[in-house]
């Protein structure tokens, strides 16, 4: 297999991954609701918002977190490298 296609389909297997994360995250700590939210009982004005809990919000975005460390360390790592691999320079200055 070359190698433009085994990096399409690593990145594809990343995207799945971090959709799994987040529909077990929902099946785990369950669905967010939206809820009614009247501040003033005067004003007309009510907000719906997502009650999801912090933890169900924090588990997706880790792995994100986890995701562009990994890339900066990547980056990093290969800055050093020929000048015709000038392109990972640019990736661990961005």
């Amino acid at each position: 297999m070359d190698q433009p296609c085994v990096d399409v389909l690593s990145h594809y297997n990343w995207l799945y991954f971090q959709v799994a994360i987040s529909i077990a995250t929902g099946f785990i700590f369950g669905l967010p609701e939206a809820r009614l939210r009247h501040k003033v009982p005067t004003d007309r004005h009510v907000e719906l918002y997502c009650d999801l809990p912090l933890y169900a919000f924090l588990a997706p975005l880790g792995y994100n977190l986890i995701l562009i460390l990994l890339c900066a360390i990547y980056g990093f790592l290969t800055r050093k490298l020929p000048d015709n691999f000038k392109e990972s320079w640019y990736k661990s200055t961005d």
